[in-house]
């Protein structure tokens, strides 16, 4: 059973540390844009926030699932998307389009991103 974590969920590990743990992280990305709600928090609500969770939840591990908009934001840019089935989110009365993002070469290796590389964060 996956156990999801927040960021804040982690412990201050070194990047020693840190490759010692043997921790795998399969992450799922999901991209919407438009107009946010938020609340007396800051707590952010609406449409684009929901198709974007929505996105998330139904992307495979490794996978940044972005909404038709996000696409069409893009257009002219370097990015390469590959269109995802249509299907119907948990919320949204509609089949959704989506697609999905072209981050790694064929073999897993590396970006699929023209210009872009993949990199390793350290403190």
């Amino acid at each position: 059973m996956p156990i999801y974590l927040d960021r804040h969920d982690l412990p201050e590990l070194t990047p020693e540390e840190l490759a010692g743990a043997h921790m795998h992280l399969d992450v799922k990305i999901g991209i919407s844009a438009g107009e946010p709600v938020t609340d007396e928090n800051d707590d952010l609500f609406g449409a684009s926030v929901q198709l974007a969770a929505r996105l998330c939840d139904s992307a495979a591990p490794g996978e940044i699932a972005v909404s038709l908009v996000v696409r069409e934001l893009c257009i002219g840019k370097r990015f390469r998307f590959e269109p995802r089935e249509q299907q119907h989110l948990k919320g949204l009365s509609e089949p959704t389009r989506a697609y999905r993002v072209v981050w790694r070469s064929a073999d897993g290796a590396g970006s699929g991103v023209e210009g872009c590389q993949s990199v390793s964060a350290s403190r």
